[in-house]
């Protein structure tokens, strides 16, 4: 049942706001010191160890303690060709989509032109561009 205060007749009823009780005692029991070797805290270098590689997160990036120079560079190499290649297949797509834009808007003209030809009943040329439509009905 909450604390109710009221002032006058006139006011309302106000609650009376209780202070939170912790629900663990750990915290209150223990120092730092304790708690750390309590439950394994440790606040030196995190480490993952991934298929028998072990890596270290110091200062902010990720260290692999047992690869060898050359490994590294093997991987520096394997990962600037990876980006070379995907920056030119990026390159493709953007001409493949200019491609299919300019095809289509070209076939949404030629079909522009064939529904107003046959509107008006004039019979369709055939041009260079329009081997496509060899009959207009």
């Amino acid at each position: 049942m909450p604390f109710r205060r009221k002032k006058n007749d006139d006011e309302e009823e106000t609650l009376i706001p209780r202070k939170a009780a912790s629900l663990s005692n750990l915290a209150a029991a223990l120092d730092i010191s304790e708690r750390a070797d309590e439950f394994g805290i440790d606040f030196n270098a995190t480490s993952l160890k991934l298929q028998g590689t072990e890596l270290k997160f110091v200062n902010g990036k990720w260290r692999n303690e047992g690869a060898t120079r050359e490994e590294v560079d093997m991987v520096i190499k394997d990962n600037e060709c990876l980006s070379q290649e995907n920056e030119m297949l990026k390159l493709k797509i953007e001409i493949l989509v200019d491609m299919l834009t300019e095809s289509t808007v070209e076939s949404q003209i030629l079909e522009k032109e064939r529904d107003l030809a046959i509107r008006n009943g004039q019979p369709c040329s055939t041009t260079a561009s329009q081997t496509t439509w060899n009959k207009c009905s």
